[in-house]
């Protein structure tokens, strides 16, 4: 049995126990890092609550920080929580247009099927394309 992250009682996303952890682990790294709460609950009895109005200024603040360029290597590791979290709030408010980067919007995609699991994507950076041009 996996976690099941919910929004208004609704499952929007049903990973592993292990990968599930692992997600909320890495958010609360970068609720550190950019000193912002993510509206992403703790894990109780295989169930974490996401609250889409933290959420929100949360994956906005993690794409100002993802495309104002810098270490590649802090981008990477941000890269994969970015994209589950955007997914995440993508799948709380599917009609809710997240002003983005053109990164962050590359990878809000890859997280939308992600959390989606309709279909098996690849890793988060693989064959990543902006504007015609691999990243």
């Amino acid at each position: 049995m996996g976690i099941i992250f919910e929004h208004n009682g609704d499952a929007v996303w049903e990973p592993s126990q292990g990968l599930g952890r692992l997600f909320v682990h890495q958010i609360r790294g970068v609720e550190k890092l950019l000193g912002l709460d993510s509206g992403v609950g703790d894990v109780i009895n295989d169930e974490c609550q996401i609250d889409p109005a933290r959420l929100k200024p949360f994956v906005i603040a993690l794409d100002r920080k993802l495309s104002s360029g810098g270490n590649e290597t802090l981008s990477s590791l941000l890269g994969g929580c970015f994209a589950v979290a955007a997914g995440l709030y993508a799948a709380c408010h599917p009609r809710d247009e997240l002003d983005l980067s053109r990164i962050g919007a590359a990878l809000k995609h890859r997280g939308e099927l992600l959390v989606s699991g309709r279909t098996r994507a690849r890793a988060i950076f693989a064959d990543l394309q902006i504007d015609d041009e691999p990243v």
